[in-house]
């Protein structure tokens, strides 16, 4: 397991380290390296430079680099951890670069517009130290998939845009643009190598359709990186970062790690002569495999039991209930988390785990069963659940009481309502989403 070097800075949860792992490394270090085709032989600003790893990237083949930032305590960082002759950094901040006019041919900006609200007086600035035949590559994150769809408000932002809005603002300030899509996905590619001017097409189920749809460029696309000039652009091509292993491997392999700790705890207790400090390691094992979680992949712990209050009521892990459940189920492991999780390639089919014949047995007359159903999403896994259930209920007369834990699924509260205006369930809605362990108790009280 690779040790977080003591000399890094801490994680804030905003500006990237290099100890961290996963997407925000491939969203990072993919942005640098477009920039990188960009930077042979050129003088270079990379400006909100952060911890230095990118201007260090850079410095591979420009003719020098200027990685500038406002908060000095990373400034420091940087000299002291990245070193060559052809790179310095300096204290600045993006409304007043340290530099003079025209001494730059290529501006590096990745995750800055979003931290200030006076997005105009920056793009003056780079007008007057970019040289008029320089570039400016840019990005920030989309508004509309990074904050409005997942109702996701980062509290380091003070000014995020749409799409259409930074390309206006782009537009306005440069006569020639290109632009990409980003987002880290699992996913199959098709590359045409020898065509560097073809469009990019995305595949994705539509449930909707049954079937597949089609779109130009990605789908819910998180960042838009931008390369601008007043000059004629270089053809660039659409481009992936490779991971050295796949970040749902890589959660699933630690999930295997605890599967195996925990088989070998049980063992212990089989053992008449247990070797000596056994259950010590293991503990220690444990917790630096936490840590280690907690540190290089973001996962937070506390926001996670928060979040998901059926975890909590519970009582079960949390780390461990991600790795194993969480994944699979599309929960978000840190509040700073815009990934896409492993959804299981196919739905369960709930009616072939359920008898086909009824037994002889006959109930009591005065029997009275209600079967209490928390939802909170699967549409299709719902309906199968609750049809089965009515098809089943003719020999056991029974109420079906239907918990709506504040599900999102649109679609999903629109089908309940109309079996329960039918008179064929009871539909209950929480105020808020309260977990499976919350609602079912709920249900209980109810009836």
């Amino acid at each position: 397991m690779r040790k977080i070097p003591p000399n890094d800075l801490p994680w804030t949860g905003e500006r990237y380290v290099t100890q961290l792992k996963g997407d925000i490394e491939l969203e990072h270090k993919h942005r640098y390296a477009l920039a990188c085709e960009l930077s042979k032989g050129k003088r270079v600003l990379d400006i909100a430079c952060g911890e230095g790893y990118g201007s260090e990237m850079l410095s591979r083949r420009a003719k020098s680099v200027v990685g500038v930032d406002i908060d000095p305590a990373t400034v420091a960082h940087a000299i002291k951890k990245y070193h060559s002759p052809k790179m310095r950094f300096l204290e600045g901040a993006c409304e007043k670069i340290p530099l003079p006019d025209k001494s730059v041919d290529l501006v590096v900006s990745f995750e800055t517009l979003e931290h200030f609200e006076d997005h105009n007086k920056f793009f003056r600035e780079i007008e007057r130290v970019l040289d008029s035949s320089g570039i400016l590559v840019i990005s920030t994150p989309e508004k509309a998939a990074y904050s409005d769809k997942p109702t996701y408000v980062n509290p380091f932002h003070k000014k995020e845009l749409n799409r259409e809005q930074f390309l206006q603002l782009l537009s306005q300030n440069y006569s020639n643009m290109t632009y990409f899509e980003q987002k880290v996905t699992g996913g199959s590619w098709l590359v045409a190598p020898k065509d560097r001017t073809m469009g990019f097409l995305s595949f994705h189920l539509n449930e909707q359709v049954g079937g597949i749809s089609s779109r130009n460029g990605l789908k819910d696309a998180l960042y838009i990186v931008a390369v601008c000039s007043n000059a004629p652009l270089p053809a660039l091509a659409g481009s992936m970062y490779e991971a050295e292993f796949w970040v749902g491997q890589g959660m699933q392999d630690l999930s295997n790690q605890f599967e195996q700790q925990e088989k070998r705890a049980i063992e212990k207790n089989n053992l008449a002569k247990p070797k000596p400090g056994f259950w010590r390691r293991l503990e220690q094992s444990i917790r630096k495999r936490r840590k280690r979680l907690q540190a290089v992949w973001g996962f937070d712990a506390c926001w996670y039991l928060e979040t998901n209050p059926d975890v909590k009521e519970a009582g079960v892990d949390p780390l461990q209930h991600y790795l194993q459940h969480g994944i699979q189920e599309g929960r978000r492991k840190s509040k700073t988390d815009h990934s896409t999780s492993v959804k299981p390639s196919s739905s369960v089919a709930i009616e072939k785990y359920l008898p086909s014949v009824h037994a002889a047995w006959r109930p009591p007359a005065d029997l009275s069963v209600m079967v209490v159903v928390p939802v909170y999403k699967g549409k299709e896994e719902t309906q199968r659940c609750i049809r089965s259930l009515l098809r089943n209920t003719d020999d056991i007369p029974a109420e079906i009481l239907v918990i709506n834990d504040d599900s999102p699924d649109a679609e999903l509260v629109g089908w309940l309502e109309e079996v329960a205006a039918d008179g064929k369930i009871k539909l209950i809605r929480n105020e808020k989403n309260l977990g499976f362990v919350a609602s079912a108790n709920r249900g209980m009280a109810w009836a």
